[in-house]
C-alpha cells in the first residue's frame, strides 16, 4: 500500500456522501491533535474522497498542510461505490461486549475526557448495553442507549 501525503485543499469531498458527519468532526479533531493522523484517507485517482470525509473536515479545520492518503487506483467505479458504503456500514454491525468493558469505565472516561478532551461519561447499565450520560433525549441504536 502506497501512502502519499496530499494537501487537503486539493481533495474533493464526494458530492453524494450519505453520512452526516459534522457532529463527529470535533472528536476526530481531538483525536488527530492527541495521536496524530494515523488512519489514511482513501481517494480515487482524481482526488475525490472515497473514505475519510470526517477526517478531511477535521484536517481542514485544523489547518493541516497535508494528510496521508491511499489512492485506490485498483478499484473500478462500481467497487468504489461498494467500498464507500461498506466502509461506513461495517462499524454499525459491531456492538460493545459489556463483560470486556466491565471495570474499565474509568479508563474509558479518562481516554475520552483527559486525553481527547471530549465525550460524556460512559456507564454500563446491562449486558451489551452502554449509555452516555448528558442531556435529556435518548436514542436507541442496536442495544446501546445514547443520551444526547
Amino acid at each position: 500500500m502506497n501512502i502519499q501525503n496530499i494537501d487537503p485543499y486539493k481533495l474533493i469531498p464526494y458530492k453524494n456522501n450519505p453520512r452526516n458527519n459534522d457532529d463527529a468532526v470535533p472528536y476526530v479533531k481531538s483525536s488527530i491533535e492527541r495521536f496524530g493522523f494515523k488512519v489514511p484517507m482513501v481517494i480515487d485517482t482524481e482526488n475525490v474522497v472515497i473514505c475519510g470525509h470526517t477526517r478531511l473536515k477535521a484536517a481542514l479545520e485544523l489547518g493541516l498542510s497535508e494528510v496521508p492518503c491511499v489512492i485506490a487506483d485498483d478499484l473500478t467505479e462500481d467497487e468504489i461505490k461498494a467500498f464507500r458504503l461498506a466502509d461506513n456500514m461495517v462499524a454499525e454491525q459491531a456492538s460493545w461486549d459489556a463483560a470486556t468493558v466491565q471495570g474499565k469505565e474509568k479508563a474509558l472516561e479518562v481516554a475520552m475526557r483527559t486525553m481527547l478532551g471530549i465525550g460524556p461519561k460512559v456507564h454500563l447499565v446491562q449486558p451489551k448495553t452502554i449509555t452516555r450520560s448528558e442531556g435529556k433525549a435518548v436514542r436507541v441504536i442496536d442495544r446501546r442507549k445514547l443520551h444526547d
